[in-house]
């Protein structure tokens, strides 16, 4: 199972901003994704794309809070949840036209 601290680890910053209840949330909501995009009932934890995977969709369900995959443009900054999503569907070999959407839950 990913952790808060695999979370953290990754971003490199704003992850002292989050809390335990938030890092949870993100981390069952990725699980949850993950199951409804593959149609797996069991994940293979120990598989370090699956857990790259996972984190990436965690870190998207906390990128409205934090400037994460952002790209700054004359004073407006824009979080690329899309590259995101493109690259969570790389590392799992999916092919999806466009790339997938996440819609807050």
């Amino acid at each position: 199972m990913i952790t808060a601290d695999d979370i953290k680890a990754y971003i490199d910053t704003a992850g002292a901003d989050f809390s335990d209840i938030d890092f949870d949330s993100a981390i069952q909501i990725a699980y949850r994704r993950f199951r409804d995009l593959t149609g797996a009932e069991n994940i293979d934890e120990t598989d370090p794309t699956v857990k790259k995977a996972l984190i990436l969709f965690a870190i998207t369900e906390l990128a409205g809070q934090v400037n994460l995959y952002w790209r700054g443009r004359e004073n407006a900054e824009i979080i690329r949840t899309r590259d995101v999503a493109q690259e969570i569907e790389r590392l799992l070999k999916i092919k999806s036209k466009p790339a997938m959407r996440f819609v807050p839950l």
